[in-house]
């Protein structure tokens, strides 16, 4: 099993669901599995590779969901999300960014993982791709 990072999460539900980790040294979208007949989360992901420059985007997306998480904790900002000083900057990248963390299942492959909880967030991946 290899160890990898997980850079972002996009969405959560009871553990990360969608977001960016490495797989093989590379940047990858991941989206968790379903399993049809229980609809349950499964330990299989669909991972489809993306650029450096993705990730970079996708990190500083991140990033501004983060400070506005922060500020909205401490009872510092409202459920608008992200906080006015970074509105215009993530709109900015929400253009750039485009379609380009849409997973797509055609480029996709299916890996089991486990997320491994900490700082960083890591994820093992089997290292054979299904």
């Amino acid at each position: 099993m290899a160890r990898e990072i997980v850079h972002t999460i996009a969405e959560y539900y009871d553990g990360p669901v969608e977001g960016v980790a490495d797989f093989g040294g590379r940047p990858h979208v991941y989206r968790r599995q379903i399993d049809r007949e229980t609809d349950e989360f499964t330990d299989d992901y669909w991972l489809m590779e993306i650029d450096r420059e993705t990730l970079e985007l996708a990190v500083e997306m991140n990033e501004i969901h983060n400070r506005w998480a922060v500020a909205f904790q401490r009872g510092e900002a409202k459920r608008d999300v992200p906080l006015p000083e970074d509105r215009q900057r993530a709109s900015e990248l929400i253009a750039e960014i485009g379609d380009r963390l849409v997973l797509n299942r055609t480029r996709a492959i299916t890996v089991r993982g486990k997320m491994l909880p900490g700082t960083p967030l890591m994820v093992e991946w089997e290292t054979s791709a299904r």
